[in-house]
């Protein structure tokens, strides 16, 4: 059985605690020497009674590179319906690291039906959810997951909207774009940058659900959204990796906020 324990490892440099898989003996990430690691099977487990109670659905699960990072997408009641027509599921991603970082995140992850692309953001004063992984993690703190989680989907309905309803013209696109994928350091543009550029209009104009968005805030923040899940290159477990938690997520954050500052 796989199990995820605190060693001692010595190198040429420096002892150090290191967090090893039992079945392969893979060291995942270096550790304070007071950390214990959380096992897959208890991270979660103080959501069961949402589970039970159909609060919500573990709907998919896996894991990063050797099991550094355990992932479970959790699908959550109810929807955002968008200018009145774009739908928008309410989902939850959750993770355990084993890489140092020893507590449990969530974050909340919308996906937009028509095109399957997961809208990151990060409103103002909420970032992700640490869960504090004890023996004794409480049904209290699933409840308090939850009702904060419904808050910021609250929140998020409101600036989708905002931003489907807010008209922008072809230079505001331009400046939205060029802000997003700057000149380079030097000044000059690469063919890699007008590339990425151009990707984003031809995705504005005729990528999947441009019809519902076309020449809106909305359209422009997902053109950036569908180039970071199905355009960029990448086999498909980094991609996922950059997606969620990497570079494409970091893109698509500074694409909502800019947004936000645009409205």
């Amino acid at each position: 059985m796989r199990e995820f324990v605190r060693r001692k490892h010595v190198d040429d440099v420096v002892d150090r605690w290191v967090t090893v898989r039992t079945d392969t003996g893979d060291v995942l990430g270096i550790v304070e020497d007071d950390c214990e690691p959380v096992q897959n099977r208890d991270a979660f487990r103080c959501l069961d009674n949402l589970i039970s109670t159909d609060e919500m659905v573990f709907e998919t699960a896996g894991m990063i590179g050797r099991g550094e990072r355990i992932w479970i997408l959790a699908k959550l009641p109810g929807f955002i319906k968008v200018n009145g027509r774009d739908i928008v599921d309410r989902y939850l991603l959750l993770s355990n690291s084993h890489t140092g970082s020893l507590n449990v995140r969530v974050k909340i992850m919308p996906i937009r039906v028509v095109c399957n692309n997961t809208l990151t953001a990060v409103l103002q004063g909420a970032g992700d959810i640490t869960l504090r992984q004890t023996s004794g993690a409480s049904e209290d703190q699933a409840l308090s997951l939850l009702g904060l989680t419904d808050h910021l989907y609250e929140k998020l309905d409101a600036c989708f909207n905002h931003m489907a309803r807010t008209k922008i013209s072809e230079k505001q696109l331009l400046d939205y774009v060029n802000a997003l994928v700057p000149d380079g350091a030097g000044g000059e543009d690469t063919a890699k940058i007008i590339g990425i550029r151009n990707t984003f209009l031809d995705l504005y104009e005729s990528g999947q659900g441009a019809d519902l968005s076309r020449g809106t805030l909305w359209g422009a923040f997902n053109c950036v959204t569908e180039y970071t899940d199905h355009v960029m290159e990448g086999d498909p477990a980094a991609r996922l990796e950059s997606i969620w938690f990497g570079g494409g997520d970091r893109l698509k954050v500074r694409a909502f906020q800019l947004a936000e500052r645009m409205m």
